[in-house]
């Protein structure tokens, strides 16, 4: 049986040190059920709970809370799938790639094929109404300039 990582929630209550005493310690502290998957973060217990999750990425947009609960980020755009890592041309970014994505005009609900480590050429500057989704990926901007959004109207990450 393989256990997703996205429900580990469930599994770490039972896997404590210490046995039943621990789990049953630990969920009436928190005031959680056996079985729940309720992490105590709003935003994660918004959408962990649902087993299905990779069909309704998008109800992630509902889940705000804070100064950013209006923003719509991608949520009324196609999905885009990013399946390359690569940067080498800034200016004329290859489709597919993290890049290509956030330059567009349109509304982006923006996911990953695989994990992978972007390593960026030049500071990635985003056009509005873009959502970034990792969930299920492993991905890593490292080893240069990061993300700027100067100009977004409604982005969500």
């Amino acid at each position: 049986m393989q256990i997703s990582p996205y429900h580990s929630c469930i599994f770490t209550l039972s896997s404590q040190s210490g046995g039943e005493r621990s789990t049953r310690n630990s969920t009436e502290r928190r005031k959680l059920g056996f079985f729940s998957c309720v992490t105590g973060n709003p935003i994660d217990d918004c959408w962990r709970c649902d087993p299905h999750w990779r069909l309704h990425r998008k109800r992630l947009a509902n889940c705000g809370i804070g100064f950013g609960r209006n923003a719509v980020g991608g949520r009324d755009g196609r999905y885009y799938v990013v399946n390359n890592p690569g940067d080498e041309d800034p200016v004329n970014p290859r489709p597919g790639t993290l890049r290509h994505a956030v330059i567009q005009d349109q509304p982006l609900w923006i996911v990953f094929k695989r994990d992978m480590v972007i390593t960026l050429k030049q500071e990635l500057i985003m056009n509005s109404f873009k959502s970034i989704d990792a969930r299920g990926a492993s991905v890593h901007i490292a080893n240069g300039p990061g993300l700027a959004s100067p100009s977004s109207s409604s982005q969500t990450s």
